[in-house]
């Protein structure tokens, strides 16, 4: 009898996911047209507002089921499966919300573009195609993010274990001035859910987020912490800590080099 993952053949997992994917059906790809709509999202606390935002509407549709999403500066993607016409209403609510929170906070917005297109996916490698197709956009227009540290999506937790460094907090045990800055408005019921605080591991242990302003030393311990924990790559070091390459190859020494 099977007993774990390694004892799985690929033919076996393949199996499963075909079986998965035709349970779940049907799949949609969402999407808003960047060629016509003006700018959305102009700066961080935009982005940071629609990310909340998206996910308040996710949980408030309990019949979608989301399974990653990008958030570009004027529009969006989305890979969701269950009834396209709650993936549109979900949506709207998203539009509306966004239209107050603009409204409140003084921006001249036209949101009048911002409308959403559904195209759907008739099969598991399609449905990986869209997958891959959405996480990659903000790295194609971001040259200075990877497929992983996009801050504005689901693809920095997308086969992602650093995802794991996020500490949470349970959203009830949070004030309720807290929770009007997270959903931006007085309405903050909400399913059971956790609000996440995107500090990470810098933050927990030298309480500071950027993790480029540590000493080399600390960043060193960082990267131990990173390579033991959580199997990261040199690379991945790399990029993150910002360690100049020598000494991370002399910390973690790579075969042939």
């Amino acid at each position: 009898m099977k007993t774990s993952i390694e004892a799985v053949s690929f033919r076996d997992l393949e199996q499963d996911c075909e079986f998965r994917f035709k349970k779940e059906s049907p799949f949609w790809h969402l999407y808003t047209d960047g060629h016509k709509a003006d700018i959305i999202f102009s700066d961080k606390e935009d982005f940071k507002s629609g990310m909340n935002m998206l996910g308040i509407c996710c949980l408030r549709s309990p019949e979608v089921k989301v399974y990653t999403f990008v958030l570009m500066n004027n529009h969006l993607h989305m890979i969701f499966s269950g009834d396209s016409i709650k993936g549109i209403e979900l949506f709207d609510m998203f539009k509306l919300m966004l239209q107050r929170h603009f409204i409140r906070s003084g921006k001249v917005v036209n949101l009048k573009d911002f409308k959403c297109q559904l195209i759907q996916i008739d099969s598991l490698q399609s449905l990986r195609n869209e997958i891959v197709y959405a996480n990659r956009n903000g790295f194609i227009v971001r040259p200075d993010c990877t497929p992983f540290s996009y801050p504005w999506g689901a693809g920095a937790s997308f086969f992602n274990p650093f995802s794991k460094l996020l500490p949470s907090v349970p959203y009830d045990s949070l004030k309720v001035k807290e929770k009007r800055e997270i959903c931006r408005s007085n309405n903050i019921h909400l399913p059971s859910a956790k609000a996440m605080v995107y500090d990470g591991l810098c933050v927990k242990i030298y309480n500071m987020k950027n993790p480029t302003q540590l000493g080399v030393k600390e960043r060193i311990e960082m990267a131990r912490h990173m390579h033991q924990k959580y199997n990261a790559s040199n690379r991945q070091i790399r990029n993150i800590l910002k360690l100049d390459n020598s000494i991370v190859e002399t910390i973690f020494p790579q075969p042939g080099h």
